[in-house]
This record gives C-alpha cells, sequence and structure tokens, in this order.
C-alpha cells in the first residue's frame, strides 16, 4: 500500500500510513525511505532511517541511491564509508553517482576498490570516458572485460558515434554478437550526426525489430536533411 501511494503521487497518505502501523517491519522503512527520496524528501528518509532499530543491506543502498537521485554525493560518500557491508549495488550506485557529477578521479578509484565488477560497473566507467572523449582508454577498459552483454557493446559502439569515429563503429556493429534494438538505434543515431543519411536509411531498413527511437530518429533525420 505504501508503495502503491508513492506511485501515484500520494506523498501524504503514504506518511499518514506509514505513521499509523503499530508494527513496522524492516519492509514498511525500506519502502518508506525509497518513496520519500524517490519525491525529494531527503531530510524525511534521513529522519526515518535514523529511526530504524535494525537496518539491512536494502536500507543503506536505498539510502544511497537516494542521494545520489537528488545529487548529495558527499552525503552518500559519507554513508558507503558507514556501511557494514556492501554488495554490488552499493558500489555500482555510488560509482554511478560520482561519474554522472563530474567526480571523475574519485570515481575512478572506487571503481579499482570495488572487490567485483559486474558488466554495469564497466559499462559506466566505458560511458564517461567516451563522453569526455578519452576514446583509447575507454576502448581498453572494453578489451578487459571478462565478460560482455549488449549494454557494453552499445556503450562502446555509440562511444565512437559520439566521438566522430562513424566507421568504428560500423566495423563494430558488424561484430556485435547479440544486437538489440538499441544497438541498431545506436548506429542509425550516429549515421544521422554524420549527415550519411542513405546509410541511416540502409540500416533502418534492415532492423528486425523498429521501435519508437528508431522511427523518431529517421523522421528527424530525414526533416534535418531535407
Amino acid at each position: 500500500m505504501i508503495r502503491g501511494y508513492f506511485q501515484n503521487s500520494e506523498f501524504d497518505r503514504a506518511v499518514r500510513l506509514f505513521e499509523g502501523i503499530p508494527d513496522r517491519d524492516i519492509f514498511s522503512y525500506n519502502t518508506m525511505i525509497a518513496g520519500l527520496m524517490q519525491h525529494g524528501d531527503v531530510k524525511g528518509a534521513e529522519r526515518i532511517f535514523d529511526q530504524m532499530p535494525v537496518r539491512d543491506i536494502i536500507s543503506w543502498n536505498s539510502m544511497i541511491v537516494g542521494y545520489v537521485h537528488n545529487s548529495v554525493i558527499e552525503q552518500a560518500i559519507r554513508l558507503f564509508d558507514e556501511m557494514p557491508e556492501r554488495n554490488v549495488i552499493s558500489w555500482n550506485s555510488l560509482l554511478a553517482g560520482l561519474l554522472n557529477s563530474g567526480f571523475h578521479d574519485v570515481a575512478e578509484q572506487v571503481f579499482a576498490d570495488m572487490p567485483v565488477h559486474d558488466v554495469a560497473s564497466w559499462t559506466a566507467m566505458i560511458t564517461s570516458l567516451m563522453r569526455r572523449g578519452m576514446i583509447v582508454k575507454a576502448r581498453a577498459m572494453f578489451d578487459e572485460m571478462p565478460y560482455r552483454d549488449v549494454r557494453a557493446w552499445n556503450a562502446l559502439l555509440a562511444g565512437y558515434a559520439l566521438n566522430q569515429r562513424i566507421e568504428i563503429s560500423q566495423g563494430l556493429f558488424a561484430k556485435v554478437p547479440f544486437k538489440d534494438p538499441e544497438t541498431w538505434c545506436e548506429l542509425v543515431d550516429g549515421l544521422l550526426g554524420c549527415g550519411r543519411l542513405a546509410d541511416a536509411w540502409k540500416y533502418f531498413l534492415e532492423m528486425p525489430q523498429k521501435n519508437g527511437h528508431a522511427w523518431n530518429s529517421m523522421l528527424l533525420g530525414l526533416t534535418r536533411n531535407g
């Protein structure tokens, strides 16, 4: 019920329901923290967190994710350092927050300190490096990955296109072992961005599944190119 109220933006009803629960369990506390953070009530989430008689890893992660969501990165770092235990969600949440907030050096240190890297960790770093034009370093990191899923391939492909290396994107596209709709869209977007309308149209026609992103990109590209 509490989560449903938050999902329907009935903030006050969620709070009243929580306050009326005589015996609150950890699930109720965690749901409140996530909902309050999602709606920007950082102080309220902190108050609930401080009231908790017992906390689990979800409680801590919900706070860190919430701090990141509300761009309170310093508090996310502080709480992360206080965590009695961490899992990959804890690490990835902080990593994403640091990268999105421009704390690149700290993010690289966090990545280096991670006991285990999953595909999300690697992909976040590759995406950030590509956005900063650090193509060689991004590719080296991609090559180091022990396992790559379609998200990693898409990040690299999009990164080359972003840095005007569309020929490399095309070559990489041919090597992607499992393409999803986003793989096709990243290449089409990159070709359109370089003014290669004919090539973009060719790949668009070959797409096995055309989603809204693909149609919108092509319509915009055709409009811009007459």
